[in-house]
């Protein structure tokens, strides 16, 4: 009965395995893999901050890369959180290749400590957020470890609320009508430097 239960193991295993190696060769063929990255780095304007972002995404043709991701960058009266769609192609090398990355999205989160103690302050708003960035990778194995510099650009909006003063009594003034509102956009250009790690 023990061999008749390893024979059958046996038969079983086998047809398993030989599919394996087909399936595996099959998205080889393709060329469809699926990789991440970790990006920290600095923006250098009027000041140097952070940053840092992770991609997830698929490889086609080993050289075109298409993800998403979500990030973190600090700027001098503001912190955004932009979430967005990446683009990487390879255009050099074979080992150690040189690349160029994009990102395009925009900032659902934004928050600032210093402009809350500005008078009239109410809220601030994230904008517009891309980058275009120039990339030198090395491969060991399916680990990335790649050094890249660019641009990056990020908008936000930043509210303000006054109080309104009549001549006359205010106790009949509707209360949207109580303030004057003034909404100034921000553009925050960076040179942006970073390094990523990543499998595959």
């Amino acid at each position: 009965m023990r061999y008749c239960i390893l024979l059958l193991v046996a038969v079983v295993w086998k047809p398993t395995m030989g599919q394996s190696v087909n399936t595996d060769s099959t998205q080889s063929k393709r060329g469809i893999s699926y990789f991440f990255s970790i990006q920290s780095g600095a923006l250098i304007g009027d000041q140097v901050t952070f940053s840092a972002s992770t991609i997830h995404g698929i490889t086609l043709a080993k050289k075109l890369r298409l993800g998403g991701g979500i990030g973190f960058d600090s700027f001098k009266n503001s912190n955004t959180t932009p979430v967005f769609g990446s683009v990487s192609l390879d255009v050099l090398g074979k080992k150690n290749i040189v690349f160029i990355q994009s990102t395009y999205g925009c900032a659902p989160f934004a928050w600032s400590q210093s402009l809350k103690k500005e008078y009239g302050f109410d809220k601030i708003k994230g904008g517009e957020d891309f980058s275009v960035m120039l990339g030198y990778r090395i491969t060991d194995g399916d680990v990335r470890i790649a050094l890249l510099a660019g641009l990056k650009h990020q908008e936000i909006q930043i509210r303000y609320e006054y109080p309104a003063y009549y001549p006359w009594s205010s106790l009949f003034v509707p209360k949207e009508q109580a303030y004057n509102t003034q909404v100034i956009t921000e553009t925050m250009n960076r040179l942006a430097v970073s390094l990523s790690v990543g499998w595959r």
